[in-house]
């Protein structure tokens, strides 16, 4: 998982749970890239997750989650661009509907390994209001009513449990007009009432 590129920079000497949180959305966000980036995937670009890979070394060190699944699928995402670089050589064109879709299975394996660290994070409302604020984007990529079906587990009280984990955490830091400002998103979300 080691590269020759410069890794990014992350901030020293956070306690457990910040380095958790910080992470995570990172993880998400360089998810996302990824996702993006496949969107107008011609073929010749490269397909790096260097960054996602420094941002799971973080999140292992921080959380108390069984790790075998994320590893496993950080592996299985660096043997399939392995083997695409190899190909590449050998090879003078590849499909790039095929890679895309193989890289986006991944991706997507890699999405549902990251689940527990969701749930262990459930309480941090950066880490919801994150996944709230970029649900239609993920939406798009894994499938309809993706983040609000992940949201309606962790909080089977419906919008009035997020609710009120969300203005616990925002207003216990002051951020209570941020906080009102997104309530327009909260609602929209999608799902049953218990």
């Amino acid at each position: 998982m080691k590269t020759l590129l410069p890794l990014p920079s992350f901030p020293s000497g956070l306690d457990a749970s910040a380095a958790r949180s910080l992470s995570l959305i990172f993880i998400l966000e360089e998810l996302y890239c990824s996702l993006s980036l496949l969107e107008t995937f011609s073929g010749k670009e490269d397909l790096s997750i260097d960054k996602l890979c420094f941002y799971c070394d973080i999140l292992l060190q921080a959380s108390k989650v069984e790790k075998h699944s994320i590893v496993k699928e950080l592996q299985t995402m660096n043997l399939f661009l392995a083997q695409r670089k190899f190909q590449s050589i050998a090879i003078e064109k590849l499909d790039p509907t095929y890679i895309c879709s193989l890289f986006k299975d991944h991706l997507s394996s890699f999405f549902s390994a990251l689940r527990p660290f969701l749930q262990e994070a459930r309480t941090d409302e950066n880490v919801l209001m994150y996944l709230i604020e970029h649900a239609e984007r993920f939406n798009r990529h894994f499938g309809s009513h993706t983040i609000e079906n992940l949201l309606q587990c962790f909080f089977p009280g419906g919008h009035s449990h997020l609710r009120a984990i969300l203005y616990e955490g925002f207003t216990r830091r002051g951020f209570t007009s941020f906080l009102s400002e997104k309530e327009p998103l909260i609602e929209a979300l999608d799902w049953e009432s218990p």
